[in-house]
Formats: C-alpha cells, sequence, structure tokens
C-alpha cells in the first residue's frame, strides 16, 4: 500500500543524484511511497514498475542498479527472500504511528517485533551527507511537514507554538490586533491609533489592501499605517495627497484644481499656462 513520505528540498541538490537521469530520481521517491516503515520493500523491479511507472517504457531493474552503485538503496537477499533497503530512511521519513512493523528481514536476517511507535515524531531534518566525499547540502523539511504529518493530521505542538501572532489571530477570529501587525514592521502605538481611526475591526483584507497601496506608493506598510493614523484615514491609497504635511481629506487638493479649471472653461487635458 503507497503511503504519504516527506520530501526535502535539499534532495534536488545532491551531489550523488543529480548525476542520474531523472527517471531514476523519480524512481528513488516512488521507492518511499512503498516501503514499509523500516524503509524496506521486495526485490521486485517489474511489480515495482507496475506500481510506479504502469503507462512508461523504462527498465526498472537497470535504474535500481543505478540507486544501488551511488549507496542510496541495498539490495540483498536473504533466506529466500530478495529485499530493497532505501538507505538512511529513518533518518528523513516519519512513519504514521498506525503503520505495521516491517514483516521484511534486513541484510542480518533480523526481522522488526511490533512494537507501539513513540508518540512524538523526530525524524532529522538534516540531509545525510553524500558518499566519496561528494557536497551535500544541509536543509529542512517542508514547512507544512513541520506542522501536520501528511497521514496522521495531528498537528505539531512545538511548532504551532512558535506560529507568528498575525496567523494565530486569523486563526481564532479572522481579524487582526494591533499586536499583530508589529512582526510585519508597523509600530505598536500607530497601529493602536489607526484601530481607533477605523471604528472597526481590521480584516485580513484591509489588511492586504493598505500593503498593496504601500507598495505603490513606495512607502512601507508601517509608514502607511503611521500616515493613516496621523490622517484619520480608515485606509490608505497611493493616489491619495498622502506625502502632504497638512492634513488633507484623500483627493482633496486634486478634487479643488479640477473644480477651478471646470469653472474657469478648460477641459481635461489643457495646458494651463500660469
Amino acid at each position: 500500500m503507497a503511503r504519504a513520505r516527506n520530501i526535502k528540498p535539499g534532495f534536488f541538490r545532491n551531489a550523488d543524484l543529480v548525476e542520474l537521469p531523472f527517471e531514476a530520481r523519480l524512481l528513488f521517491i516512488g521507492l518511499w511511497t512503498i516501503a514499509d516503515r523500516d524503509g524496506r520493500l521486495e526485490d521486485r523491479p517489474k511489480q515495482i514498475k507496475m506500481e510506479l511507472f504502469p503507462a512508461d517504457n523504462l527498465d526498472c531493474d537497470a535504474l535500481l542498479s543505478q540507486l544501488e552503485a551511488i549507496n542510496m538503496i541495498e539490495r540483498y537477499s536473504h533466506g529466500g527472500a530478495r529485499v530493497i533497503q532505501v538507505v538512511n530512511f529513518s533518518k528523513h521519513q516519519n512513519p504514521h504511528r498506525d503503520e505495521k512493523a516491517s514483516t521484511l528481514p534486513d541484510r542480518f536476517g533480523n526481522i522488526a517485533k511490533p512494537k507501539e511507535a513513540p508518540e512524538k515524531h523526530c525524524a532529522s531534518t538534516v540531509q545525510a551527507q553524500c558518499e566519496d566525499d561528494a557536497d551535500s547540502v544541509a536543509i529542512g523539511l517542508n514547512p507544512e511537514s513541520l506542522i501536520l504529518n501528511p497521514e496522521s493530521r495531528n498537528p505539531n505542538p512545538e511548532v504551532t507554538a512558535t506560529a507568528s501572532p498575525a496567523r494565530a489571530s486569523r486563526k481564532q477570529g479572522g481579524n487582526l490586533e494591533p499586536q499583530d501587525l508589529v512582526h510585519e514592521g508597523v509600530e505598536i502605538q500607530h497601529a493602536k491609533d489607526w484601530r481607533l481611526v477605523r471604528k472597526s475591526p481590521i480584516t485580513p483584507t484591509a489588511w492586504e489592501d493598505l500593503k498593496a497601496e504601500a507598495a505603490k506608493a513606495g512607502v512601507s506598510p508601517g509608514e502607511a499605517v503611521r500616515i493613516c493614523a496621523a490622517r484619520g484615514w480608515r485606509g490608505f491609497n497611493s493616489s491619495w495627497n498622502w506625502q502632504s504635511t497638512a492634513r488633507a481629506s484623500p483627493n482633496s487638493t486634486s478634487n479643488t484644481t479640477s473644480e477651478a479649471a471646470r469653472l474657469l472653461g478648460f477641459h481635461d487635458g489643457d495646458v494651463i499656462d500660469a
């Protein structure tokens, strides 16, 4: 039965694997999904091909030999059983606690005894060193896999506790509080003042709109919040007269100029020679 597994970004930069054709690299990933919790599966190339490449014409046995040549897998026989062992499987994978123990022997003939998996998963977040002194890159698990094991749906409390205040606030109530804006460069007092000016909650949509308009104006979100708080604006628009030192209502200057031009008989596009 295929299972969900972790894949780390550094996999694609592994100095040993990049020398292999992409079919071998994809096969290696596929082996993880059909291996048991100890990283073992029966060495049956034809069956493996039907599991992973049912519609492709390739030599699965030759590709397995290429993976074995760079020590990514071990192929051995014991007691009539032909077995593939994914090297360092336990370092990089985090099997679900309900997965059954392996029924295949290791290269020494040992078979794991059924036992409960530990409550706390402890997969390593560091890529194993390449063979023959080849370079490797230290990497971490995908962010999603740190927070949620693909199969268990059990959040990792240690990671959840370190989630940013803004994300936690959105999960709880949907709206943002002034302290949620601090990690994005907004001074807490400016955020509180803007919250009072708005007279309504700071919704995620309102916050994203402000950041987008701030980017158009070439100012930081923190500066945009300060301007809004100082001028009594509920929101920020890059087209408003936000650079003026005097307090002004949005579009007040442009509206006044347009009205004066209209009264003098000018039309849009006319040049007014002062």
